[in-house]
């Protein structure tokens, strides 16, 4: 079971350490390159052969890196990056829980989303009210591999002016991969997606200075 993660941006996918160990993997030749996480480098060893991968009735050669995933090690076997199917439709439905990849697609029922690339990132611009007074509006990563739904920075400022001392929650074990990072939550008023309105959201932030 692998994650497809449009905010692993590096040339490679991963194995968990775990699956890796267990089908022989770590013992092929490997030479070390840094992954970046939010605001975190993590130093692992990229695997030097391609290896044959089928993905659904489609067939490639991929480069894995080898990584410790914490707790979710055991959870599922490695991420996907946003490359693997970059020619492709993607379709997210959230009713069905389910994740499909089209070479053409059209059903009036779905609602399709702008994105905008930049290097290797994919972008979609939102409209966030963090408050009646304060609101925030710009492209922001689509990072199919976060298990929230907005992640946001605040400086001491921000922090102050809504208040987030008082009304924010500390979120307790959140990870980048296996490296702990301070976040906490918050209710606000609404998130606007094109046309698409989501009130009350929870959204999670991290405080930096």
């Amino acid at each position: 079971n692998f994650i497809f993660d449009t905010g692993l941006t590096s040339s490679y996918s991963l194995f968990s350490k775990c699956f890796a160990d267990k089908n022989g993997f770590s013992k092929f030749r490997t030479k070390n390159k840094n992954i970046y996480g939010v605001g975190i480098i993590h130093n692992i060893p990229i695997i030097d052969t391609l290896i044959r991968t089928e993905i659904f009735d489609c067939k490639k050669n991929l480069q894995f890196g080898i990584m410790d995933l914490g707790l979710s090690d055991e959870l599922y076997d490695g991420i996907f990056n946003v490359h693997i199917f970059k020619e492709n439709i993607i379709e997210l439905d959230f009713s069905k829980k389910t994740l499909k990849f089209h070479d053409n697609f059209s059903n009036s029922s779905f609602t399709k989303i702008i994105l905008v690339k930049r290097g290797n990132v994919r972008l979609i611009e939102l409209t966030i009210n963090l408050s009646k007074t304060e609101k925030v509006k710009g492209l922001f990563m689509l990072d199919t591999g976060y298990r929230g739904f907005i992640y946001l920075y605040a400086n001491d400022t921000l922090f102050k002016n809504l208040n987030l001392k008082k009304e924010s929650k500390r979120i307790l074990g959140m990870k980048n991969f296996n490296t702990d990072i301070d976040t906490y939550s918050l209710k606000i008023p609404s998130v606007a997606l094109d046309s698409l309105i989501i009130e009350n959201p929870i959204i999670n932030f991290g405080k930096v200075n």
